[in-house]
């Protein structure tokens, strides 16, 4: 029985669509899943890098405090060296008196 041409090229073309509707749902498949790739391995990075900013916060922290030991220290030493700085000039002066 053929099919008058008409209604055989309907079929055709209702054929051909559900032939391009599969190949949409495989590319639609196709570009889901690497999307969902791409966003597993985007998040991988992501809480890679935030645990190195924190390793990197710790770590700055610890430098800041040590600087904040170091520069107290310093304060007291240069104190301490201007204090004998002055006791020394008033020895000095002393001993000149002496002489004189």
């Amino acid at each position: 029985m053929k099919l008058k041409l008409p209604k055989r090229l309907a079929m055709e073309e209702q054929v051909l669509g559900q032939s391009h509707d599969c190949e949409t749902d495989k590319s639609d498949q196709k570009l889901q899943d690497v999307t969902l790739a791409k966003t597993t391995h985007w998040g991988k990075i992501k809480a890679m890098l935030e645990e190195k900013i924190d390793e990197l916060s710790q770590g700055l922290h610890r430098v800041a405090s040590d600087n904040a030991a170091l520069t107290r220290s310093l304060q007291e030493r240069s104190e301490m060296i201007v204090k004998i700085s002055e006791e020394r000039s008033k020895a000095e002066a002393d001993v000149e008196k002496l002489k004189d």
